[in-house]
């Protein structure tokens, strides 16, 4: 048994070591969401040449529930919904099917359709911001994009690097309209000359005396020289075609392209690069492997002296503070447990007979969660720490048995197996009970069946493991003892000890002795229960303070875009004003919502980072509400917090 016990153990603090950690248990929303974006395209012109067509397509997915659009200046958002349960993707595998039919008939301007599930995996696990006082936006881009963002890709389990702000290079073609018409050129004829000089194509194998070698033909645009000396078949005056450079009809011009989306960080332009893990990836491993790439190329002097990269967003330290927290109460609860059992048995040695059930059913359980593929999150601990009472409860059944037993004559063994003969089918019971009331809600539905189902399965498996523990280890090592004839006193404790049985033992007397009591009693009480739930404030959810605020601001659509920058740098210098806040990362132009940007001139968002709880005296609902009472009246800028 004591082997058993241990290869349990060691399977348990394996299996520990291998488990994934994360907030919350993964949850993929039944929700699939087809963007089309189509810059500068009027909302009324979007609905008629994308979201119809899109609506017309999918509508006839499989098992679809309902189906929503959202049409605004560039771009169409299409929104499908699905029981809960469904193989979301397959979903998106036939939502990619239906839009690669309907592309043809799509504005070839437009972007291709972007599929996204709705999975709060998708949100970015780090952010930082990169910064430069010497450098222009266009070269900080560039480095962003071709050095930062590479080195950080390759990692395991990053899935993706997104940067937004920032300016890339532009090459703008002018053409001359008066030169063309004269010519009988047209804007298409230029963009296809342009097209076709900028190729490169295979020229097949050139054969040498005992040499192959593998040809191509080098016709990509490698400077502006090159543009500027693209031709364009024209048909002069006397029929005959002839060739017109491209620099001869039009301006070619180096320079960047406009911006329509600004980041920065206390008042300092920026970009923004958000890191996303992949899905079944470690939160907190990811975390820690870009963290340390970064002091790698630091150290390495990869990230250039002037240039500045922080830190914004890490989703790993509201993990593992989370985590941290629930370890704690779990071990609190396991700690208070054992004390109070040595109070009240007031005997050591029994008292840690029953505390090895404890460790061995969190063991068993670990091992179990890693063979499920369970990843170690607020639910799994939550549903050990809320089962730390009950693992304890067969053990001090069984230990209590057995010591009686020990007082008589006879065999040892022999009494320790009538003591386990006499509760086996008590604590068999007892514990079928309490999985009967917990089990049935793992087969409930929609998102608190996703969200709930990992707690209750770790708080049945610990409560079987530590029915087998106190069936098989409990009485191998309780039976082999000797029975201790005096009982620890703890002075005022040991008292109330003794009280609280004694008055267990006469309520008990007297329930027992009038059964109309009893049946009063519980009646009252679920009534009294029934109206107390009544009376209590409901959420999904308790608030948290996550030390962070989040602020979107909304203008009259088509605002001016440096204006609606101008309003946004007012309302920083408002936020930044209160004494609890430690900085502010403004986004104007657009916003993000996963891994899809969206640009509009009218929106913006802050983010708003709080000093630590420990260095504030108010909470963050506190400081919201002081931000909204400073910001309310600052013209036609709406604010939600």
């Amino acid at each position: 048994v004591m082997m058993l016990a241990l290869a349990v153990a060691v399977l348990g603090v394996m299996a520990y070591r291998g488990l994934s950690v994360d907030l919350l248990p993964p949850i993929v929303y039944p929700e699939v969401r087809v963007i089309v974006t189509h810059g500068g395209v009027p909302a009324t012109v979007m609905e008629e040449e994308v979201t119809k067509l899109l609506e017309e397509r999918l509508a006839v997915t499989e098992d679809a529930v309902a189906l929503q659009s959202r049409t605004s200046e560039g771009r169409s958002a299409i929104y499908l919904s699905f029981p809960y349960g469904t193989d979301m993707d397959a979903v998106v595998r036939e939502v990619g099917v239906e839009l690669e039919r309907a592309r043809r008939a799509l504005p070839r301007e437009a972007d291709p359709p972007v599929v996204r599930k709705r999975d709060p995996s998708q949100t970015p696990i780090l952010q930082y911001v990169v910064s430069s006082a010497l450098w222009s936006p266009t070269e900080l881009r560039d480095w962003s994009e071709e050095g930062f963002r590479k080195w950080l890709l390759n990692l395991p389990g990053v899935a993706a690097i997104d940067l937004e702000g920032g300016q890339r290079r532009e090459i703008l073609v002018l053409p001359d309209q008066e030169r063309l018409a004269g010519l009988g050129l047209s804007l298409d004829d230029v963009a296809r000359a342009i097209e076709a000089g900028n190729v490169e194509t295979p020229g097949g194998r050139l054969r040498a005396p005992g040499r192959e070698y593998g040809s191509r033909t080098a016709g990509r645009f490698e400077n502006l020289t090159d543009l500027s000396n693209a031709v364009l078949p024209i048909d002069d005056t006397r029929g005959k075609e002839r060739l017109i450079r491209l620099g001869e009809i039009a301006e070619v011009v180096d320079t960047t392209a406009e911006e329509r989306l600004r980041v920065r960080l206390d008042g300092q332009p920026g970009l923004r690069v958000s890191v996303h893990k992949q899905p079944e990836a470690n939160t907190v491993e990811v975390v820690d492997r870009v963290q340390e790439r970064l002091e790698w190329m630091r150290d390495q002097e990869l990230i250039p002296s002037d240039v500045s990269v922080r830190l914004v967003s890490d989703q790993a330290v509201f993990i593992r503070d989370s985590l941290r927290n629930a370890s704690q109460a779990a071990l609190g609860g396991g700690v208070l447990a054992m004390l109070v059992i040595w109070v009240f048995l007031g005997d050591l040695r029994r008292t840690i007979v029953v505390g090895l059930v404890i460790p061995l059913a969190i063991l068993a359980t670990f091992a179990l969660m890693g063979l499920w593929g369970l990843s170690l999150n607020l639910m799994t601990i939550g549903g050990l720490a809320l089962g730390i009472g009950l693992l304890v409860d067969n053990a001090i059944v069984m230990v209590e048995n057995i010591h009686r037993h020990q007082n008589d004559e006879g065999d040892s063994m022999a009494r320790c197996a009538v003591a386990v003969r006499e509760v086996q089918s008590a604590l068999v019971a007892s514990t079928s009970t309490n999985l009967a009331a917990i089990v049935p809600f793992l087969f409930m539905g929609g998102l608190v069946g996703l969200l709930f189902s990992e707690l209750v399965l770790t708080l049945s498996v610990a409560v079987m493991a530590s029915l087998l523990v106190a069936l098989t280890v409990v009485p191998a090592i309780a039976g082999s003892s000797t029975a201790v004839a005096t009982r620890l006193r703890f002075g005022p404790l040991t008292t109330f000890a003794e009280h609280v049985q004694c008055g267990y033992t006469q309520g008990l007397g007297l329930l027992l002795r009038y059964p109309v009591v009893r049946l009063v009693g519980a009646v009252a009480g679920l009534i009294w229960a029934m109206a107390a739930i009544d009376r209590q404030d409901q959420t999904f959810l308790p608030p948290v303070d996550t030390g962070d605020l989040r602020v979107w601001i909304r203008a009259d659509p088509g605002i001016d875009y440096d204006d609606m920058d101008t309003a946004v740098t007012q309302i920083e210098r408002v936020v930044t004003s209160e004494p609890d806040v430690s900085g502010v990362l403004a986004m104007v132009g657009g916003y993000t919502q996963g891994r899809t940007s969206y640009q509009s001139s009218n929106r913006a968002s802050l983010r708003v980072d709080l000093a630590p709880s420990e260095q504030r005296r108010r909470s963050s609902e506190q400081v919201a509400g002081s931000m909204r009472a400073a910001l309310d009246g600052m013209g036609s800028v709406s604010y939600t917090h």
